[in-house]
């Protein structure tokens, strides 16, 4: 993982391919760059062939922000957002009688409030396949350890992460709106401690080894990043 955000040049890693490409499967599910509509035989092309780039964010930020965004204050509301179906499951799953009392009466449990040591439960006691992609640990779903990407960019470097990619392909800067981060995502990184410390130490336990493989990744890259997670859910 050392050639990843420049640590080693490409051209130095050696990738041995072989002819049974049953080892890409996982990553034939989720690849955002694979049409549906696309043969087999396209989709190994596109996996072995394209250039091929990927944007990580700070797993314990991302699961606090899809919690801020689609259930504590939801950016799109009604019977169809994730948010309320997800909200539905976990009153279900921890507080059914209170969900039954609600569903019977004038109010709708969407109103109802969820918590976030709720939402840890959730995610933490839920088999990744029955997760919304939007809680599903970010390496499940492009597969870094499978599919041999050319760059990887961070979140919180958006803007020059992009532009980067952009000038390798020599695109017109016409046709490049720069992309800058929303102050929400400023606030989320800001309020980290205030839902982390809501949790038990069992909790964070139990989340740290749901997320083991992805925090080992991220803090491959990011090293420092390792201290500052320890401090944050040290926080009670």
């Amino acid at each position: 993982m050392l050639y990843i955000g420049g640590h080693l040049p490409l051209d130095t890693v050696e990738w041995n391919w072989v002819d049974d490409k049953t080892y890409l499967e996982p990553a034939l599910k989720h690849a955002s760059f694979l049409n549906s509509s696309l043969s087999y035989k396209d989709k190994i092309y596109r996996i072995e062939s394209y250039y091929k780039f990927v944007i990580l964010r700070n797993p314990l930020e991302r699961l606090v922000s899809a919690f801020r965004n689609k259930i504590e204050s939801p950016l799109e509301r009604g019977h169809d957002n994730i948010g309320e179906r997800v909200k539905r499951i976990i009153l279900k799953k921890y507080r059914k009688l209170e969900l039954l009392t609600w569903e019977s009466s004038m109010y709708r449990p969407e109103n109802i409030s969820v918590t976030f040591c709720e939402y840890i439960r959730y995610i933490i006691e839920t088999d990744v396949s029955g997760l919304n992609e939007h809680f599903v640990p970010s390496l499940e779903l492009c597969h870094p350890c499978i599919v041999q990407y050319n760059f990887y960019g961070n979140f919180r470097m958006i803007s020059s992460d992009v532009k980067q990619i952009i000038e390798k392909f020599e695109v017109d800067p016409k046709y490049y709106k720069a992309i800058s981060l929303h102050d929400s995502v400023n606030l989320t990184a800001r309020l980290l401690p205030m839902y982390y410390k809501q949790l038990l130490p069992s909790e964070k336990d139990k989340l740290v080894a749901f997320l083991y493989n992805e925090l080992e990744f991220y803090y491959a890259l990011y090293p420092s990043e390792k201290i500052v997670h320890t401090k944050l859910l040290a926080i009670s």
